[in-house]
């Protein structure tokens, strides 16, 4: 048989419903904006279909580097998590993701790479407690997860190529950043992309190499 009539077919689950839904509340609330689509679909009871997660490597003006751990939303491009760290272990995108579904509900798959910490025994056990199915990407393909390839190529864009960080305190701090800029949570929100609304847990700044 000829290799070429081979196809990739997506594992993803259909989600026909809820686009209907969104649809539908778009024909009849026309001025309504992607949060306030997702506040009524939260009402209704339906539940957040798909997240996607990845890092984003960056240094502070020191030279140090860091990563930043990002989320979004694949239908309302709200950005549950972003996260700089220095260093990130599994156990820290599960602290991340808990007090990111603190606030929001658990999505029903988070689509991730073949990253270490998104393979680990950590995030597997945490998916499986909450429902929560991972999507892996297969490997060398990234457009299997290309949400939040754009969403990491905006962030870069306006965020980490327009701003520098003394320290990563400063990536948090909502005074932080230079000339008081502000966090990464403030410059998103200022952006003219509507992923840039995220909400901050500052306490959780890991200074420790």
């Amino acid at each position: 048989m000829d290799t070429s009539s081979y196809h990739y077919r997506s594992r993803r689950p259909d989600q026909a419903g809820l686009e209907a839904r969104i649809k539908a509340i778009c024909e009849t609330r026309v001025r309504y904006g992607y949060r306030r689509v997702h506040v009524l679909l939260q009402r209704e009871g339906w539940r957040i279909e798909t997240w996607a997660m990845d890092f984003v490597h960056d240094q502070l003006a020191t030279g140090r580097k860091i990563r930043v751990l990002t989320v979004v939303d694949t239908f309302s491009r709200f950005s549950p998590v972003i996260d700089p760290r220095f260093t990130y272990r599994s156990e820290n995108v599960v602290e991340a993701l808990d007090r990111a579904c603190g606030r929001l509900g658990y999505p029903k798959a988070i689509r991730v790479d073949q990253g270490t910490e998104f393979v680990s025994r950590n995030l597997d056990l945490w998916a499986y407690a909450h429902g929560v199915t991972l999507d892996f990407s297969r490997p060398g393909k990234p457009t299997d997860n290309a949400f939040i390839e754009a969403f990491n190529g905006r962030f870069r864009a306006e965020c980490l190529n327009a701003h520098w960080f003394l320290t990563l305190a400063d990536a948090t701090d909502p005074k932080g950043g230079a000339a008081n800029s502000g966090g990464l949570a403030q410059i998103l929100q200022r952006g003219s992309a509507p992923w840039g609304h995220w909400q901050q847990d500052a306490d959780h700044v890991d200074e420790s190499g």
